[in-house]
């Protein structure tokens, strides 16, 4: 995938040397980099242990290169649990990026927890749009998503 992103590692390149500036603004640790902010910084990894049980799919990596290997040979396929597990995945690293912004440009921080019910509360809204064929997974998802009475 692209890595366009424009994280702090990136002002390497344009040599910028605020060495404070290159930090993650979740745990003022590791570098502000693609990997470090979606999957390797400790803050992300909660919030990605957190949705785990929610993405139907097995993707208890923390590997961007490893993550996008396992979705690409089935991104294309309509099935239920395809959608949930790309709309989790995308939902998260959305999720992940409001907040680092949210702290760098307001300075208005939330717990891993906050994230991943707003992470959770965008996802379940997406997944009320959406009609799915009753099969066992969608009753799993309508399970595991907590949509009884909704057609999905």
């Amino acid at each position: 995938m692209g890595e366009r992103l424009k994280t702090q590692d990136k002002l390497k390149a344009w040599e910028i040397r605020d060495g404070n500036s290159m930090v993650c603004a979740f745990c003022k640790v590791g570098l502000d980099s693609h990997v470090h902010l979606f999957f390797s910084c400790p803050f992300s990894m909660s919030v990605w242990k957190m949705m785990q049980p929610m993405m139907i799919m097995d993707l208890n990596v923390f590997d961007w290169h490893v993550v996008v290997d396992r979705i690409l040979p089935v991104a294309a396929r309509k099935l239920a649990r395809v959608m949930v597990s790309k709309l989790c995945l995308a939902a998260t690293i959305y999720g992940l990026l409001w907040e680092r912004n949210s702290r760098i440009f307001k300075k208005v921080f939330r717990t891993e927890k906050q994230v991943f019910d707003a992470i959770v509360s965008n996802v379940r809204l997406k997944l009320m749009t959406i009609s799915f064929k009753n099969s066992s997974n969608v009753s799993r998802i309508r399970d595991i998503w907590r949509l009884d009475n909704v057609n999905v």
